[in-house]
């Protein structure tokens, strides 16, 4: 993603800023904006099912918002939450061909080896079906933001027919 002039360029893959050649298959399915985002702010919701705030006047506070089903979750010695561990994704930016570059850097190592995420802690007993998992499962193919008694909500869909809404 990239302004008009050019000037600034969100590149969400490891692979080397303004090439041509795919590193990834991975790309951006849906965005949206809202007033709550400031006016410089977009949401991007791609086909690795993970959803990012892009900000274009403070690109390094850009975050990933939601997580993916299968990205590792921190965790305590009682139960898994929605947060990423520290340090999951970092952002750089710097100049590439005279163009401001923000790039989006996963840390794969904070992923279990089978590359989904443990949502119980190891010998934890627990009553019932395993909870469903927080974030998408499938590519993220919609996003809005509504207000609803005076409070804003996002609103996810995805591939597989799931939409869901997040506070």
């Amino acid at each position: 993603m990239e302004t008009g002039s050019r000037d600034l360029v969100f590149w969400g893959s490891s692979g080397t800023p303004l090439s041509t050649s795919r590193t990834s298959n991975h790309y951006i399915r849906a965005f949206c904006t809202h007033q709550s985002l400031g006016g410089s702010a977009v949401l991007l919701g791609s086909s690795d099912r993970r959803v990012r705030v892009f900000d274009m006047a403070r690109p390094l506070e850009s975050a990933l918002l939601l997580p993916a089903a299968t990205d590792p979750m921190a965790s305590t010695s009682s139960h898994v939450s929605t947060v990423l561990p520290a340090n999951f994704v970092k952002y750089r930016k710097f100049q590439a061909e005279g163009v401001n570059v923000l790039q989006e850097q996963m840390n794969k190592s904070k992923a279990d080896a089978s590359g989904t995420a443990s949502r119980t802690q190891e010998g934890q007993c627990h009553a019932g079906p395993e909870p469903p998992a927080p974030g998408h499962l499938d590519a993220i193919t919609s996003l809005a933001i509504t207000n609803a008694g005076g409070q804003n909500f996002l609103l996810s869909a995805s591939r597989d027919g799931i939409v869901k809404v997040w506070k």
